[in-house]
């Protein structure tokens, strides 16, 4: 008498075939690659990101502090205007004030 698996209900080719237990291993190796990768690729653009952030903030401060100066010679120069090397100072400064961009 010979032994029929079917008979059963088992299949021959059940999910514990070492061919199946190596696919089921590549996908779940090949996920994790995608997900470090997707990590990788969060955390570079997150640093771009913070460097970016950085620069303008240095930027902003550097513009600040140029405005404060800025303001102060103006100011110096409108008090003087009366005097003749306060007018020469004042023309030199509206002939030479670039426009401020920051």
């Amino acid at each position: 008498m010979m032994f029929d698996p079917s008979a059963t209900g088992e299949s021959p080719d059940n999910d514990l075939t070492p061919d199946n237990d190596l696919t089921s291993e590549i996908a779940s190796l090949r996920e994790r690659l995608i997900r470090a990768l997707a990590e990788t690729d969060n955390t570079r653009r997150q640093g771009e990101r913070r460097a970016q952030e950085a620069q303008q903030y240095r930027r902003s401060r550097t513009c600040r502090e140029l405005l404060q100066v800025v303001d102060n010679l103006r100011r110096a120069i409108d008090a003087g205007a009366a005097d003749a090397e306060a007018r020469r100072l004042r023309d030199w400064w509206r002939a030479l004030r670039p426009p401020i961009a920051c």
